[in-house]
């Protein structure tokens, strides 16, 4: 079975702009002691891709039109899944997951500590403007999803019940390198992790820029061109201090835009040279000092959720073990021999 593709608007640009970075650029982020041997886990953060769409007017407006846009998503999308597989056949031991939240949001474990926790990206996809988007969205996700069962090592996770942010911390364990392609800044704190690399994306005039240097996203996330920006990049408290002032607003949090991020970049380095705060501080409550008082308790609600190790602990067990489960590898050759996307057989993505 060929399905044909005929669409007058693509989302294949946008796709390869953000989720198919050039093999150079992944080499250099993987570094050159990187081993064939060596487990790797590659996540590419699909919300990414809804965020852009989102607000991508022609995409929009093309989709009463289309016929075909279910079909271009799915094509759209396992092409960038074949890319990462092409790149990573030299490893033995490569795992590829797409990541996504889905429209529809059941209670979270967030939301004991922070109620509107990703309330408003389940608000803003109830609008009836992004009816049709979601509606082909969702259905191409099913399809890719079903695809991908038969496609050993490569899986996608879409949750209602557990944050997509969260997932790469759940299914890969310290003993896999874990790659993280988006353009989410949320998912950059993910660089402090062990064992964890970041391909951050972002929008520029001339078409999409990827960055891995943790300064360079310092400065762009904070759109602060600063030498004063690496005092951020030095530790992980210090960065997600910075996440919580810049805030997350898909996730609820909702940030501290009346902070001055340069001014509170400057009282961290003279609370440290007081020695007021600890240098290399591990924990949040070492530099509540740094902190005015009007924001402690909103940096209290944020900071756990987008500190990634306290974060994954707000998890029970169960919903662990529910995403794990997503994880299903079933064998069918001939099944998907006998289909094809867009001219690529999905034989290629084995």
């Amino acid at each position: 079975m060929e399905v044909n593709m005929s669409n007058s608007y693509t989302i294949s640009p946008i796709v390869g702009s953000y989720m198919k970075p050039k093999y150079r650029v992944i080499s250099n982020v993987l570094g050159e002691s990187f081993s064939p041997e060596y487990p790797l886990d590659i996540f590419l953060d699909l919300n990414t891709i809804v965020t852009v769409l989102s607000s991508a007017s022609k995409f929009l407006n093309s989709l009463p039109f289309s016929d075909d846009a279910e079909k271009d998503i799915v094509s759209s999308i396992l092409f960038a899944v074949k890319h990462w597989k092409d790149y990573s056949r030299k490893f033995s031991d490569v795992r590829i997951f797409l990541i996504v939240n889905d429209f529809e949001m059941r209670p979270l474990p967030e939301q004991d500590l922070l109620h509107s926790y990703l309330l408003p990206y389940v608000n803003k996809f109830h609008n009836e403007r992004f009816a049709q988007m979601t509606y082909y969205w969702t259905e191409a996700m099913k399809k890719i999803e079903v695809v991908l069962k038969y496609v050993p090592q490569s899986y996608l996770i879409r949750t209602n019940f557990v944050d997509s942010y969260i997932v790469p911390n759940i299914v890969s364990d310290e003993k896999r390198m874990k790659l993280i392609v988006t353009g989410n800044p949320l998912f950059t704190s993910y660089q402090y992790i062990p064992n964890a690399k970041v391909i951050y994306s972002r929008y520029v005039r001339n078409g999409t820029s990827q960055m891995t240097d943790p300064i360079m996203i310092c400065r762009t996330i904070s759109k602060i061109d600063d030498d004063i920006m690496a005092t951020f990049c030095q530790n992980r408290v210090f960065y997600n201090l910075l996440q919580s002032i810049i805030g997350n607003f898909d996730r609820g949090i909702m940030g501290m835009p009346q902070v001055g991020i340069s001014n509170f970049a400057l009282t961290l380095v003279r609370m440290i040279d007081r020695h007021k705060i600890p240098k290399d501080p591990k924990s949040l409550e070492m530099v509540l000092p740094a902190i005015d008082d009007a924001y402690q308790e909103y940096v209290k609600q944020a900071y756990p959720l987008i500190d990634v190790d306290t974060h994954t602990k707000m998890i029970p067990p169960s919903l662990i073990e529910k995403t794990k489960g997503l994880l299903i590898d079933l064998i069918d050759i001939d099944g998907l021999q006998r289909l094809s996307v867009d001219g690529m057989n999905l034989l290629e993505l084995l």
